[in-house]
C-alpha cells in the first residue's frame, strides 16, 4: 500500500492495488491514521488521542468505529 500526506497531517491517500479507488482521510480520521503503525495497540490510539483531543467520549466511540472499519477493509490490523 502507497500513501500520501498533505504536509500539515491533516490528508492522507492511500493506494491499494487490490482496491479499486483510492482512500481519502481527513482531518481525525488521518491523524488516527498516522497512529496505526504497527506497534500501538488500541488502547495506546485512544490514549494519545485523548492527549490530543481531550478527555471526550464520543472521540473514543467514533474512533473505535473508525479502527473497526479500517480492520475490515483490509487497511489495518489489531495489534495483540
Amino acid at each position: 500500500m502507497a500513501q500520501v500526506a498533505a504536509d500539515d497531517g491533516q490528508r492522507v491517500a492511500l493506494l491499494s492495488l487490490e482496491r479499486r479507488r483510492p482512500v481519502v482521510l481527513v482531518y481525525s480520521a488521518a491523524v488516527i491514521w498516522s497512529l496505526v503503525d504497527g506497534t500501538r495497540s488500541e488502547a495506546e490510539i485512544l490514549d494519545e488521542l485523548q492527549r490530543i483531543y481531550g478527555e471526550d467520549p464520543a472521540i473514543a466511540a467514533q474512533a473505535r468505529v473508525f479502527l473497526t472499519q479500517l480492520e475490515e477493509q483490509g487497511l489495518a490490523e489489531a495489534v495483540e
